[in-house]
Order: structure tokens, then C-alpha cells, then sequence
């Protein structure tokens, strides 16, 4: 991604997030009906890492094509590169969306799920300014700390071991609050 003046970008982000906001709990809520909770997938393993209630809240839905949001539309033209991607899973709110072809693979719902958490413990708001000023300060998406995070505790899962996923999201938010990385919605 090229190279972002920050303190400009923050001021459009701040004027974007209500209609970013707007615009994610209409996904989340449009794919309500299409979705179901991440308990009845039958996986074997997420229970190790997840409260029960935790995995019957959190829903998914099975889609051809993840929706991004309108980036551009929304004032954002900055991150357009982020919309370049080829999605296998993106995480709105407690729904995440999986493209047909890829539901079978626990690591990812192991990832989408660290997500989940995210949202619910910064809220939607903190949560979408946070994430996108990674984008912007870190200049790529694996290197946004959200992103990061997600693939570290991905990489754990797949080597089978073992940890509270929760505990874990809970303690690096807590770092990183300290290094300013989460913006106060």
C-alpha cells in the first residue's frame, strides 16, 4: 500500500465511521437469516479454545463472494489496496463470512473467530478506527496488529497448542493499549 499521511487520514476516518459502521451492521444483519452459529459446524477442536456460549453466538455464513466494504464510497480511497484481495473469510461484528469452498477448514474459523472477539471487546466503532488506522500505519494487511494477531493465534491452533483464545485476545488489546495501537471510537 503507498504510503498514507496519517494525521489527514485519521480525519477522514473519523467522518467515514458512521457510515462504515452503518454499513457493517447491514451486512451483519442482511446474513442474518443465511447464518448459523459456529457451534452446529461440528468442528472438533474449537471447543478447546472457545467457551461453549462464545461458539453458539458467534455466527458464519457460507457466501460466493466476501463482502468488502465500499471503501472508496465510504471516503477511504487510502485503503482502496486493502480491497484488492482475494477474501477467503472477512468479520463483521459476531458474523463472519466464509466463500463457498473454504467452510471445511477449521484454522480459518479459528482466525475469523479471533475477530469476534476483537469486535466484541473494543465494540464496533473502536474496533473499525482501530483496524483501519493499522492498515494505515503498518501499510499491509498481514502487518496490521489485528491481523497479526489473528494469524499468531491461527499458527498456535495449528500446531495444536493449547491456550484460552479469549484470554489471549484479552491480554494482547490490553498491549495494545499501551502502545496506542486501539483508537477510542
Amino acid at each position: 500500500m503507498p504510503e498514507i499521511e496519517l494525521e489527514s487520514f485519521l480525519v477522514s476516518l473519523s467522518k467515514s465511521l458512521p457510515a462504515m459502521e452503518a454499513w457493517v451492521q447491514a451486512q451483519a444483519g442482511l446474513a442474518h437469516s443465511a447464518s448459523r452459529p459456529v457451534s452446529e459446524l461440528g468442528f472438533s477442536r474449537l471447543g478447546l479454545y472457545f467457551r461453549p456460549g462464545f461458539l453458539a453466538s458467534a455466527r458464519v455464513v457460507v457466501v460466493d463472494r466476501v463482502p468488502v466494504p465500499p471503501l472508496r464510497d465510504l471516503g477511504l480511497g487510502e485503503l482502496a489496496e486493502f480491497l484488492d484481495q482475494d477474501f477467503r473469510a472477512i468479520t463483521y461484528l459476531d458474523t463472519y463470512f466464509v466463500r463457498c469452498g473454504e467452510e471445511g477448514d477449521e484454522a480459518l474459523h479459528m482466525h475469523e473467530l479471533i475477530h469476534v472477539l476483537q469486535w466484541r471487546i473494543l465494540g464496533a466503532r473502536t474496533f473499525l478506527k482501530s483496524y483501519a488506522a493499522g492498515l494505515a500505519w503498518k501499510g499491509a494487511y498481514k502487518d496490521n496488529p489485528f491481523e497479526d494477531m489473528a494469524y499468531r493465534l491461527q499458527e498456535k491452533f495449528e500446531s495444536r497448542y493449547g491456550f484460552s483464545a479469549e484470554s489471549e485476545v484479552e491480554a494482547a488489546l490490553k498491549d495494545f493499549w499501551r502502545e496506542s495501537w486501539i483508537l477510542p471510537g
